[in-house]
């Protein structure tokens, strides 16, 4: 993939570009947000819920807020590193974008990939 991107591989125009898109979206995380937190407290899913299945229902919008709030600190800059981590400094765009490219190019997450992906076809 990295050969694809010409001479420059990822450090060209690709950093550029998604340093460029990580901004579009911190800029505009508010609506982002807004539009996602739709889908936890979506009326149409189950009305007639029983009791039981409310309990779980409740389990999953947990499970779910955990995941907005992973969002939330994901364009904030605050990034979690493939070991879990949390890096509490806010990261700039130019130092977001660089550890996730970095997370991307690691052979150690490449050689985890599934293997169905058959890369070397």
């Amino acid at each position: 993939m990295v050969d694809a991107m010409g001479v420059t591989g990822y450090e060209g125009v690709f950093r550029k570009s998604s340093e460029l898109t990580m901004e579009i979206l911190r800029r505009n995380k508010d609506t982002l947000l807004s539009v996602l937190e739709t889908f936890i407290h979506d009326p149409l899913v189950e009305w007639g819920v029983s009791s039981r299945r409310y309990k779980q229902r409740l389990d999953k919008w947990g499970k779910a807020r955990q995941i907005m709030d992973g969002i939330k600190d994901r364009l904030e800059g605050k990034d979690r590193r493939m070991d879990h981590t949390a890096v509490l400094i806010p990261l700039q765009v130019e130092g977001h974008v660089h550890s996730l490219i970095s997370d991307a190019t690691d052979i150690n997450n490449l050689c985890q990939m599934y293997v169905g992906w058959q890369a070397w076809l």
